[in-house]
C-alpha cells in the first residue's frame, strides 16, 4: 500500500504565522499571494505550512505590519513583528519558529487579484497576481523541525506528530 504524503509549503516568517491565525480575528490573512497559479489538485485540500529558516526581510515586516495597521491593529499588538517569533514545539517547549512546520491551512480558491478580492473577509492581504484564499486554518500545531522546499512539497503523513495526522485523519488519510 502506497504511503500516505501530504502536501506543504513553505513561507517566510512572519507570513506561515499570520496565514495559520487568519481565521482567529477579523480581518486576519486568510490570502497567501504568488505569481503562479495554484495547482487545481489542491483546491478543497489540506496543506501544511512551514516557515523558513531565512528571517524576515524589512520588507516583509513593513507590508504585515501596513496590512495588520489596515484592519485596527496597532501598538502591542504588533509588537511580536519586532521580535523572533517562538512557538510550543511536540514536547511542549518553546522554540524558535523558523525552519519547520508551524501549522495547516485548507485552500477554498485561487482567483486573480482584483479590487473586488478587497472587499472579501482578510481581502486587504491580497496584492496578487494570484491570490490563494483558505478557508479554515490550525493555528495551535505544535513547531516540527522540516526541511522545506520551493513551491510544493509532499512530506510522509506517517512522519508526522499525532496533531497534524489528525487534521489529516478527517481528508481520509492516516489514522
Amino acid at each position: 500500500m502506497a504511503e500516505n504524503r501530504v502536501p506543504a509549503l513553505w513561507l517566510k516568517q512572519p507570513w506561515p504565522r499570520l496565514l495559520c491565525e487568519g481565521h482567529e480575528y477579523p480581518g486576519g490573512k486568510r490570502v497567501e499571494n504568488r505569481t503562479w497559479p495554484m495547482p487545481a489538485k489542491y483546491i478543497g485540500q489540506w496543506c501544511l505550512i512551514g516557515a523558513s529558516k531565512a528571517p524576515a526581510t524589512a520588507g516583509d515586516l513593513r507590508a504585515a505590519r501596513n496590512c495588520l495597521c489596515a484592519i485596527g491593529m496597532s501598538g502591542e499588538q504588533l509588537a511580536w513583528l519586532e521580535a523572533p517569533i517562538f512557538k510550543h514545539n511536540c514536547d511542549g517547549a518553546m522554540v524558535p519558529a523558523y525552519g519547520g512546520l508551524v501549522g495547516a491551512v485548507k485552500w477554498d480558491d485561487c482567483i486573480e487579484y482584483s479590487e473586488q478580492l478587497l472587499v472579501r473577509p482578510g481581502g486587504v492581504w491580497g496584492s496578487g497576481p494570484y491570490c490563494w484564499q483558505t478557508t479554515e486554518a490550525t493555528p495551535y500545531l505544535p513547531f516540527v523541525p522540516c526541511k522545506g522546499q520551493q513551491g510544493f512539497f509532499h512530506v510522509p503523513l506517517s512522519e508526522l506528530p499525532a496533531e497534524y495526522q489528525d487534521v489529516f485523519a478527517d481528508e481520509g488519510m492516516g489514522k
